[in-house]
């Protein structure tokens, strides 16, 4: 009995070597179907996201945004209709495909379900720039982040596989 949607609220001339204007902002927008309110969830507007800083997990009855309180980025959960039931601070980097489970700052795994959270130790010191690719088993209890990066989250373990784990039929690297 509620929508999510994303009107653009704007736009801006073309960039250069493009013709058409560009959409200036999307601001999800809320509307219960019932009664006929509407809110705006709190959105970081500085997300490289665009469209997806709104994520509804249909199997909790929430909402999951990522916003700022007091210069400090944090992950909210609200009701449909906009009520806040929780906040965590930190960059939210990744909804799991159910979207019971959050990754936050990229090491802390938080299950929206039982409030549970996993330390992931991986390092990403060795590796250059950002990795945003992550990839879900369809039970949840595993992540595999691109490019060498596993974690089991039933076990608790997480590993950073190195090219001397993978050998051919031979038993060559």
């Amino acid at each position: 009995n509620h929508l999510l949607l994303y009107p653009t609220t704007g736009q801006v001339g073309p960039r250069e070597g493009y013709e058409i204007p560009m959409d200036a902002a999307w601001q999800p927008v809320v509307i219960n179907l019932e009664s006929g309110i509407v809110w705006s969830p709190p959105v970081n507007a500085s997300s490289t996201q665009a469209c997806k800083r709104v994520y509804w997990s249909q199997k909790l009855g929430i909402l999951i945004t990522s916003e700022t309180h007091d210069n400090i980025p944090t992950v909210s959960t609200y009701t449909y209709d906009g009520y806040k039931l929780a906040s965590y601070p930190g960059t939210l980097l990744n909804v799991s495909p159910s979207k019971e489970k959050i990754l936050l700052d990229n090491n802390i795994l938080i299950d929206l379900r039982t409030n549970s959270r996993i330390m992931l130790t991986w390092n990403l010191e060795d590796d250059q720039g950002p990795f945003w690719e992550f990839y879900w088993t369809s039970d949840e209890t595993r992540i595999y982040r691109c490019c060498y990066y596993y974690a089991d989250l039933a076990k608790g373990i997480n590993h950073r596989f190195s090219t001397f784990d993978y050998l051919d039929r031979q038993g060559n690297q």
